[in-house]
């Protein structure tokens, strides 16, 4: 297993083709990375952690980055365990997560914030679904930054949605 203790930790999702077979039907799909590998830090990672640091007065336990994608062949096939060609590409969306009594979920992107009073909107739902979804029971602070377009068809509600459960698990 991974160690987090460093002071400004990142990783980086990476899916393979194993990820692309499974999708492509021939086995049950799976929204796990095929490996987990460290990355380097660089200014996007720096810029969240600091961002993180700013909002909720201490470090990241986990800093992840989750790539945009695009779909060389089978648009909108995926979902449906058809073939696909999916390929990352070097727009990603950072989250930078800890543990903390109560969730709240920032986005620098939108300049939003979900804090659990109210009913999840927009990019909040995916973010508080895979928060739930990842079977994690006990309260986060979870920094969203990202240079992944909301629309234009590059996966960033899938970036999120593997993002989240990542940084928060």
């Amino acid at each position: 297993s991974l160690s987090f203790r460093h002071r400004r930790p990142s990783v980086l999702l990476v899916w393979t083709a194993g990820m692309i077979e499974r999708w492509s039907g021939r086995s049950q799909p799976s929204s796990k990375p095929d490996k987990v590998v460290p990355m380097p830090e660089n200014n996007a990672v720096m810029a969240v952690s600091n961002a993180f640091e700013r909002r909720f007065g201490q470090s990241p336990e986990h800093v992840v980055t989750a790539p945009g994608r695009v779909n060389l062949m089978g648009d909108h096939t995926d979902y449906s365990f058809l073939p696909v060609l999916p390929m990352a590409i070097d727009r990603s969306i950072r989250v930078a997560a800890s543990r903390a009594p109560q969730t709240v979920i920032h986005s620098t992107s939108f300049e939003d914030e979900y804090d659990g009073t109210a009913k999840p909107v927009g990019w909040q739902r995916y973010a508080v679904a895979a928060q739930q979804a990842s079977g994690v029971r006990y309260g986060v602070h979870v920094m969203i930054d990202g240079d992944l377009p909301s629309t234009g068809g590059l996966s960033s509600s899938t970036a999120v949605t593997l993002g989240v459960p990542a940084a928060v698990g």
